[in-house]
């Protein structure tokens, strides 16, 4: 039984691993589609890649703040648990829930990096999220790209 069983589960570990390269190469070539990053996202979460998940969550909601799925808000805010970014997690699970995050929660920088150059009402959304510099890294690049 442990032998099928074995290979059974190597065989969802291919698929799911064809499907994330898949619905990846899919958000890049389209940046701003809420939908793919959300999908990405929680593929990342099957495979048990919390960090992953928060960089396409977090892209997801960057590209539509107002509109944002709470369901998507509480992944976001329970991965970002599980990284250890407990303060920025109670903000995303006070939006999921639809209330104001509790307060703005300061990020501090990452030893020896300087957090990415952002302006404008995105940046000042992500300020406001008290997310640390190493989740706006993903935000900055796509910026840049486009």
């Amino acid at each position: 039984m442990t032998g099928a069983h074995g290979r059974a589960q190597a065989a969802v570990s291919d698929q799911l691993g064809l499907e994330l390269r898949a619905f990846e190469a899919m958000s890049q070539a389209d940046p701003k589609n809420v939908s793919l990053h959300y999908t990405v996202g929680m593929l990342y979460q099957l495979a048990g890649r919390p960090q992953e998940v928060c960089d396409h969550l977090y892209e997801a909601y960057m590209l539509a703040p107002e509109a944002t799925d709470p369901q998507l808000l509480f992944h976001l805010a329970n991965n970002l648990k599980a990284i250890g970014e407990n303060d920025a997690a109670v903000n995303f699970y006070a939006l999921a829930i639809g209330e104001a995050p509790p307060a703005r929660v300061p990020a501090p920088p990452a030893p020896g990096a300087q957090p990415p150059a952002a302006a404008g009402p995105a940046a000042d959304r992500a300020a406001a999220d008290g997310l640390p510099p190493r989740l706006h890294t993903r935000q900055a690049r796509c910026q840049r790209g486009r």
